[in-house]
């Protein structure tokens, strides 16, 4: 940015006083003092935030030589300029400066509930293959962020991408005004903030009005895969062009897609013919992102193949979906402000991962009255694709509910509290040392007693151990019961423990049996998750007694209605 601080007053609708000097150059604008003093030519916006007031700071940034927007007649001095609002004169600099100085570069606007971010990187790689191309930076997208990225757009660039975000009604139109974009994209419409909107529907109409600032002969593009987004359409006053994952009717649409080794490979039909793209991130949920770039790009003018070849060189940013390996364990760092939508997006990559899976999550935040339903919901998905759910934070203990409900055993979920990183982390230290399959065991039973699982009955708890006991049985059964031992004889030397003393040490004990029966081994030896060492116990039954397995006793019933047994297994 390259502007005096008269046009800064005349762009932004406020008053230069008197006794400044309207020549000064203006190269830089912020919100930050620190950044202001560490420019040359700042023009700090002093906005008064909820944890500082940026009026303290005018001074020094006007004894370093800079300009300053503010409010308060108290600091209306000298190369200040006077406004009625700091953040409405900061939208309409960023409009004023983007109608008179880019008016030649191609703007492209995305919101949505989630997928904003990726879409916005995926979209700004296509383009810059093609153009010198300017994109929103970190986070952005607010309503002093936005304002902020189009006043640093360089007046040399072709094309940027910015993100818009929301938190509240009536955020989106003003930013889309301030930035005029030539094509808007709606990713999609989620639970995000639902706690300020009411509903999917509220939010709907608020991220709509993106179109407010499209400029004549504009372009829309929409997920046509999106009931709410479809329907709305038909109530714009300018050209929709919609894209579809799912096989419904669209100008651009997925098809054919696989995911093989890191890779995600999907074939795009649109008017231009068939574009088969290698997209290096996983998940349904990235193909729709890119299949929204590739849409973007060609309504922009960049070739297809040149859109195809941007998007196989993507890499995620920030802590979006970092997929690395550390001491034999694949980790997918998927961490930011989730929300339903997204977090069920996470889901399902980690569900595709062969192998035990492990599930760490955290709070969805700003749900309103419908924080426990969601989460709760977030449940299934967890069942699906987790076998062991560690939760953070007092909102995702519904998570855990919810998980139970849907089936996962008890036992293999563990809950911290909001504060408890520590804990956790010393929690899932312990996959640093051990197999991850001998880990899943000791983990889900190991800590079942020690206060840190949902809290369960005994009837559940006996469950829960039985299940380990079971897992015993059929993999010794899978090869065959030892020879001159019958059924009844087997079932109650699996279903033993070691006679120690602690519940958690009897427990990671039976875990311990599981994975030494599934390798054949006939002897009473387990291997300890605490030592490592192999040690040998003398079994003793966990019903004890001569009737315990009758088959009237009520411990057969329960066992028969708890989990489902195949076949001649109900029998003794």
């Amino acid at each position: 940015m390259l502007i005096t601080l008269s046009e800064a007053a005349r762009l932004s609708g406020g008053v230069l006083h008197p006794d400044s000097d309207g020549a000064l150059v203006l190269r830089y604008v912020c919100a930050d003092s620190r950044e202001a003093l560490k420019t040359e030519g700042p023009l700090f916006a002093a906005i008064r935030g909820e944890r500082t007031d940026g009026g303290l700071y005018v001074g020094s940034v006007l004894d370093a030589g800079g300009a300053a927007l503010v409010s308060d007649r108290a600091l209306f001095v000298r190369n200040t300029i006077l406004v009625d609002d700091v953040r409405k004169a900061l939208a309409r600099l960023a409009g004023g400066y983007r109608r008179e100085r880019l008016g030649n570069v191609k703007c492209v606007c995305i919101t949505g509930s989630v997928g904003k971010t990726t879409t916005k990187d995926m979209t700004a790689l296509v383009l810059a293959a093609n153009r010198p191309t300017y994109a929103t930076v970190g986070n952005m997208n607010s309503r002093i962020g936005l304002p902020l990225s189009v006043l640093r757009i360089p007046e040399d660039a072709r094309a940027c991408v910015l993100e818009i975000g929301m938190s509240e009604p009536g955020e989106i139109a003003p930013l889309s005004e301030a930035a005029a974009p030539d094509i808007a994209v709606v990713t999609n419409i989620g639970s995000s903030h639902i706690q300020a909107f009411g509903s999917r529907e509220g939010i709907c109409l608020e991220k709509m009005s993106i179109v407010n600032g499209l400029r004549p002969g504009g372009t829309l593009i929409l997920n046509g895969d999106e009931p709410l987004l479809t329907a709305a359409a038909a109530r714009v006053p300018h050209r929709c062009i919609f894209t579809s994952v799912e096989g419904r009717p669209a100008q651009y649409r997925a098809e054919s897609v696989v995911e093989t080794d890191g890779v995600t490979r999907f074939a795009i039909a649109f008017a231009g013919g068939r574009a088969e793209v290698a997209l290096p991130a996983l998940g349904l949920h990235n193909v729709r992102n890119a299949l929204t770039a590739f849409a973007v790009g060609v309504e922009a003018g960049v070739p297809a193949a040149v859109c195809v070849d941007a998007l196989a060189g993507f890499v995620p940013s920030g802590s979006r979906q970092n997929v690395y390996e550390k001491n034999g364990l694949h980790i997918i760092a998927d961490c930011y402000n989730a929300s339903p939508e997204s977090m069920t997006a996470a889901l399902s990559v980690l569900r595709d991962f062969p192998g035990r899976r492990i599930a760490v999550l955290g709070d969805m935040l700003e749900l309103g009255a419908h924080t426990d339903r969601l989460h709760r919901e977030l449940g299934g998905a967890v069942r699906e694709a987790a076998d062991l759910l560690f939760t953070l934070g007092e909102a995702a203990r519904q998570i855990a509910e919810g998980a139970a409900a849907q089936g996962m055993l008890r036992g293999a979920i563990q809950l911290f509290p909001a504060d408890g990183h520590e804990a956790l982390a010393a929690a899932l230290r312990p996959m640093r040392r051990l197999r991850l399959k001998r880990l899943l065991s000791a983990a889900a039973a190991g800590a079942m007693f020690a206060g840190l699982l949902l809290p369960m009955t005994i009837p559940e708890a006996i469950k829960s151990l039985l299940s380990l006991c079971w897992t015993a049985v059929m993999a010794r059964m899978a090869a065959g019961p030892p020879s001159g031992e019958s059924f009844p004889e087997f079932f109650r030397r699996a279903t033993t423990a070691s006679r120690v003393t602690a519940w958690p040490s009897t427990v990671a004990t039976m875990a311990g049996s599981v994975s030494n029966s599934a390798a054949g081994s006939r002897m009473p030896a387990i291997v300890s998750s605490m030592t490592g060492r192999k040690r040998i116990f003398r079994p003793a039954p966990i019903f004890p007694g001569p009737g315990a397995f009758s088959p009237d006793s009520r411990s057969v019933r329960e066992w028969r209605s708890w989990p489902p047994l195949p076949g001649r297994f109900h029998r003794f």
